[in-house]
């Protein structure tokens, strides 16, 4: 099979560009034909800048030309598209509409229904634009870049093509990474028919290794920012001195973060980590903590430590209530409440059964986010992608 993926890439690489590259190299591994039509967003906050993201945002005549020379040039048999925001912009879909070519598109967060993709406002989540084909709150709450042009080129990007019906009539499937999302997807203003939409989690190589010894800690892995949690989170292990912490990761926060680790001799930084000792805490670690305020698309970290057999203490909201089955493969706590993650750590640490957690969580990497699972869903989506357009 040819297959071409579409990605627009984001200026600081992130768990989107790297589901994209696992892809294309699992396909590639087992013998399909695979390029990419790759589009980068330039840096540039001014209001002239912004005013030009915006309207390409909503159609990107450039962009449909490069997309409608390769197609030409390549021959796909199917497009996979990942992130239009903004360079690549919809038109792609005009381009990719006229030349007849099966589409599938994966939508890794909520970017057509909330300017900041994230349903998040003041730190709490936040569905006022779910059911609105004009989403102005997020305009007037200024929900994107804290700016109100830019929220509302964010916002012109889905609505517009919502209005022309572009979601649903130039796409052939989509992709939506949890039962959560597939359930957030399919009652809002998109109206996108039933069988469109397929979940299809991301997948990452098996890390397992059984010579690797637990150590007493639990780990933090991610973004220090906000919507991550990791405040509420240091609190608890504040009131917590006996529970030893490791934080990893980069952000806005994390000059706050090192001086709260500074008066805490449980709580420890570790700095941004590379991926082979990020994989190298997971596998030592008790466990490991996400206490996110927002959905969430679906963490890598999370199964990662899956697949290193390390259960997941997470917020119960959105993706992570999805995927931590409480007192199986994790448990679950209260977002943005210390109280409730110094509850969820200290039942841990009293269960009889932590080999039990180890075991289970193992497992759901093994039943769900393995190369394998995640190579099958792929060709099953992109013959039924096929065989819908043939049918039209």
């Amino acid at each position: 099979m040819r297959i071409l993926f579409i990605h627009t890439q984001y200026l600081q690489k992130g768990g989107e560009d790297r589901a994209v590259e696992n892809e294309i190299e699992l396909l590639r591994s087992r013998g399909h034909e695979v390029e990419i039509l790759l589009f980068s967003n330039e840096a540039g906050d001014g209001f002239f800048q912004q005013l030009r993201s915006g309207l390409q945002a909503v159609y990107n005549r450039h962009s449909y030309k490069m997309t409608y020379e390769k197609v030409q040039a390549f021959q796909p048999d199917v497009v996979h598209v990942h992130n239009l925001f903004f360079k690549a912009s919809p038109s792609i879909l005009y381009a990719l509409h006229k030349l007849e070519i099966p589409v599938v598109a994966t939508l890794h967060n909520y970017r057509l229904l909330c300017s900041n993709a994230l349903l998040l406002r003041s730190g709490k989540p936040c569905e006022l634009c779910v059911n609105k084909v004009l989403p102005l709150q997020g305009v007037i709450h200024r929900c994107y870049k804290s700016s109100a042009a830019a929220s509302l080129a964010a916002t012109s990007f889905s609505s517009v093509h919502k209005l022309l019906h572009t979601w649903q009539q130039k796409v052939d499937q989509f992709i939506v990474l949890t039962d959560f999302a597939k359930q957030i997807i399919a009652s809002s203003s998109l109206k996108l028919p039933e069988n469109k939409l397929v979940v299809k989690p991301n997948f990452t190589p098996d890390i397992f290794n059984s010579d690797v010894k637990r150590e007493p800690f639990f780990l933090f892995a991610g973004r220090l920012s906000e919507e991550k949690g990791v405040q509420s989170l240091v609190q608890a292990f504040q009131q917590m001195p006996d529970v030893q912490l490791v934080i990893a990761g980069q952000g806005p926060l994390q000059n706050e973060i090192i001086d709260r680790c500074a008066a805490n001799s449980n709580i420890r930084f570790a700095g941004n980590l590379a991926q082979p000792e990020l994989i190298n805490y997971l596998q030592k670690a008790q466990a490991l903590v996400f206490p996110s305020l927002w959905y969430e698309g679906l963490p890598f970290t999370m199964i990662e430590s899956f697949a290193a057999g390390t259960p997941v203490l997470a917020s119960k909201l959105g993706a992570m209530s999805s995927l931590v089955q409480e007192g199986s493969n994790g448990l679950l706590f209260k977002p943005g409440s210390a109280i409730s993650i110094v509850e969820c750590v200290r039942a841990f640490q009293q269960t009889a059964s932590v080999k039990q957690y180890n075991e289970k969580a193992r497992q759901s990497y093994l039943e769900k986010f393995t190369p394998a699972a995640g190579y099958e869903q792929l060709l099953t989506i992109y013959k039924t992608a096929i065989w819908q357009k043939k049918k039209r």
